[in-house]
C-alpha cells in the first residue's frame, strides 16, 4: 500500500471519528435538553432537582468523552476542552451540595431534654425575595423580642392564612432553652388578635438557640452559613 493510499485511509478513519463523535454529542445534548426541560418547567426548584441537573451534566459529558479519542486531532480537541470545564464545574457543585447536606444532618439533630420549639412569625415586604428573608434570620438574634412567637405550629399556620398577603408572611422553626421562655409568658396566656397563644421569648434565647428550618408559602428552607437552602 502506497502512502498516498495510507494518508487517504488515516483521513477517511479521521472524518468518521469526527463524525461518529458529534453524533453521539449531538445525541447527550437533546437527552440533556430534555432532562433540563422537564426540571425547568416546576414552579420551584428543590435541592433534589438541583442536583439531578448536575448529575445528568456528568453523566452526559462522560458519554460524550468515552465515546471516542477526543485527542486524535486538534479540532476534537478543542471541542472536547469545554465539555471537560463544564464536567469539573458540575462535579465542584455536587461535592458543595454533599457537603451542605452534611451540615444539614448536624442542624437536624432531635430537640434535647431542655430545649423546646417555637414557631416564630415573620413578614417580609418583599415577599418573593428569599435573599431578603435569609438576611432577616441573620439578624433574628437582635430583633427577637416583640416577634408573635407559638408554641404551636398549627397556631402559626392559622394567622398567616387569615393574613391577606400570604407571600409576605413566613414563620421560622427554632429550638431554644426552655429556661428563655418568659414564666409570666404562660400565666397571661398572651394571645394574638385572633386568639391564638403566644409565648415571650428573653432577649438572650437566641444566644444558645438554633434555626431548625424556615417556612414560606408550603415550602421548607434549611438556614445554612447565612443562606436558604430548599429541603429536597
Amino acid at each position: 500500500m502506497d502512502n498516498l493510499t495510507v494518508g487517504l485511509t488515516a483521513e477517511h478513519k479521521g472524518q468518521a471519528l469526527k463524525k461518529k463523535l458529534l453524533a453521539c454529542l449531538k445525541e447527550e445534548h437533546s437527552k440533556f435538553s430534555e432532562i433540563a426541560e422537564t426540571i425547568f418547567r416546576k414552579d420551584k426548584l428543590a435541592e433534589s432537582d438541583k442536583t439531578a441537573l448536575l448529575q445528568s451534566i456528568v453523566e452526559a459529558v462522560d458519554h460524550v468523552l468515552e465515546a471516542g479519542d477526543w485527542d486524535s486531532s486538534l479540532f476534537l480537541r478543542n471541542v472536547a476542552k469545554p465539555l471537560k470545564i463544564i464536567k469539573a464545574e458540575a462535579e465542584n457543585e455536587l461535592n458543595q451540595h454533599s457537603n451542605n447536606t452534611s451540615a444539614i444532618s448536624q442542624f437536624s439533630a432531635s430537640i434535647a431534654d431542655n430545649e423546646i420549639e417555637v414557631y416564630i412569625s415573620l413578614f417580609q415586604s418583599d415577599g418573593y425575595n428569599i435573599d431578603k428573608w435569609a438576611m432577616q434570620l441573620r439578624s433574628l438574634d437582635r430583633y427577637i423580642v416583640g416577634r408573635p412567637v407559638y408554641q404551636n405550629e398549627t397556631d402559626v399556620i392559622k394567622r398567616i392564612r387569615l393574613k391577606a398577603g400570604t407571600a409576605n408572611e413566613a414563620y421560622v422553626v427554632v429550638a431554644v432553652l426552655k429556661s428563655e421562655i418568659q414564666e409570666n409568658a404562660l400565666r397571661e396566656a398572651s394571645q394574638d388578635s385572633h386568639g391564638h397563644a403566644l409565648l415571650l421569648l428573653k432577649e438572650t434565647a437566641m444566644k444558645k438557640g438554633r434555626i431548625i428550618f424556615f417556612v414560606h408559602q408550603g415550602m421548607r428552607y434549611r438556614f445554612i452559613d447565612g443562606k436558604l437552602m430548599t429541603q429536597g
